[in-house]
């Protein structure tokens, strides 16, 4: 009588092969990638996908490629991502072809079945959940030593592999499957002293508060924002820590300041911390208490007014110089207007006369908004503010001394531009509306003007109207 040999299965340490009963051996192994497996490419895509080891067995070793490896005890997958053509990143499935071998190689029926299962189907994150949505396994025939493994998504329960031997059912080997936990990016926090710097993390932005004031130090912390669900925890340890930070200041900021002289450009000092750095002397406050001259003082301060967006870039380095993270930082400048410092005081008329002539003195009156810049006058063609005079309002152009004026209070609320287009009507969009606060003697909006010009006041004058907004309108 013929005796047919059955696969048995052999313990074997060397081949790094799951747990197995009974006498007998299956070994897998690892085959060429299929097209959408890790090494995933797209020729025609102007942004080409990552290339990521994203299948490793338990001790780091890349298991993708065309290699063939045994299958260990334990593997772990990571997502392959790429970037489409709308720069989304999009989950490409990652395979692991794989080969499972019987001892003794004479044995009559080599055929097996190939199975995957939640480790603990009941568990909080598997409960309810298809285990094909994340894990499928495809034999290459029916009962062939073949199978394609691929991980679809990220999961948050172990899976189990296992190969049978159909003609011994005692003879299985199993493996554990494990999602990596991955990092999906450095995440930045900015704090100062009396400023309320931000950052968000998502548009890669920031903003800080740019003046010659302050002398606190801005500091810069990272934290690692990892993914989830994952089953093997993606350590702190294993993460390229930021060792260095550079910082670079807007090429048209850094040629204004570099145009007052001396130091202006100063590269800032940075000094590392635990989980960040310290920068000091951003916009370097030594060199502005330098400037003795308030006219050079005041040259300092409008060189970083009219540069805001994007003004200073923080780049975090690996030891390497590799970028591994940046922040393009816009400058809030409004601190900046008031610093400016009182240059000198002129008269309007270095002769004072007296009788009928003083009396019949006509002087002028300006009306401009506090704390802008814009060159026009508040009523003038092509002003935002042209449509802020109250119906019936008195606005007179001049006083005469001995007499004096009224001036009237602007609107509540008004819109920087009129359906006609009759005043200001720039090329950017959306209209801004500006609130009226009161009129006041100063640019700086510090000295109250209560609406009565006195008969025995002398000499052209500037009225400031204090006028909030509710956002920019870009010209």
């Amino acid at each position: 009588m013929k005796t047919t040999k059955k696969a048995t299965i052999l313990a074997s340490i060397t081949a790094a092969v799951c747990m197995a009963a009974g006498a007998g051996l299956i070994i897998a192994k690892t085959a060429k990638n299929s097209p959408m497996g890790g090494g995933y490419t797209a020729s025609t895509n102007e942004n080409p996908p990552k290339t990521v080891p994203n299948v490793t067995d338990e001790n780091g070793n890349d298991l993708s490629g065309e290699k063939y490896y045994a299958m260990p005890a334990k593997m772990a997958f990571t997502a392959a991502t790429y970037a489409d053509e709308s720069g989304n990143e999009v989950n490409s499935a990652v395979t692991a072809n794989l080969i499972a071998t019987i001892t003794p190689n004479n044995a009559a029926n080599k055929k097996v079945d190939w199975s995957a299962a939640f480790k603990n189907p009941e568990s909080e994150w598997a409960s309810g959940k298809t285990l094909s949505e994340y894990i499928g396994v495809t034999p290459a025939a029916d009962g062939s030593l073949m199978a394609s493994v691929t991980c679809y998504q990220a999961f948050g329960e172990q899976v189990i592999l296992t190969v049978t031997s159909r003609e011994n059912a005692e003879a299985t080997a199993s493996c554990t499957i494990d999602y990596k936990q991955q990092l999906l990016s450095y995440e930045l926090s900015v704090t100062q002293e009396g400023k309320t710097p931000s950052v968000n993390n998502t548009k890669k932005t920031g903003t800080l508060y740019a003046d010659f004031s302050s002398d606190k130090p801005i500091t810069i912390n990272y934290a690692y924002n990892k993914s989830a669900p994952y089953t093997l925890a993606l350590e702190d340890s294993e993460i390229t820590a930021p060792s260095e930070m550079k910082v670079t200041y807007k090429t048209s900021l850094l040629s204004a300041l570099e145009k007052i002289g001396g130091t202006a450009a100063k590269t800032p000092e940075v000094t590392a911390t635990q989980n960040g750095f310290v920068m000091s002397d951003l916009f370097n406050k030594v060199y502005a208490d330098k400037l003795t001259s308030a006219a050079d003082y005041n040259k300092a301060i409008n060189a970083i007014y009219n540069y805001s967006s994007g003004a200073v870039n923080v780049v975090l380095n690996d030891s390497n110089g590799n970028a591994l993270t940046n922040c393009a930082f816009s400058l809030n400048t409004k601190a900046t207007q008031e610093q400016i410092k009182p240059e000198s005081i002129a008269l309007d008329n270095t002769e004072l006369t007296f009788g009928e002539e003083t009396n019949a003195k006509t002087y002028k009156i300006t009306y401009r908004a506090a704390k802008y810049t814009w060159a026009t006058t508040l009523f003038e063609k092509g002003s935002e503010c042209g449509l802020s005079k109250q119906d019936g309002g008195s606005y007179p152009e001049t006083y005469t001394y001995g007499t004096g004026a009224s001036v009237s209070a602007l609107k509540s609320s008004f819109s920087c531009s009129g359906e006609n287009g009759e005043y200001h009507n720039g090329s950017g969009t959306g209209r801004v509306t500006y609130t009226f606060k009161g009129w006041y003697l100063d640019w700086n909006a510090t000295i109250p003007f209560d609406g009565t010009i006195p008969a025995n006041w002398v000499g052209d004058i500037t009225l400031y109207a204090s006028i909030s907004s509710n956002g920019t309108h870009f010209y």
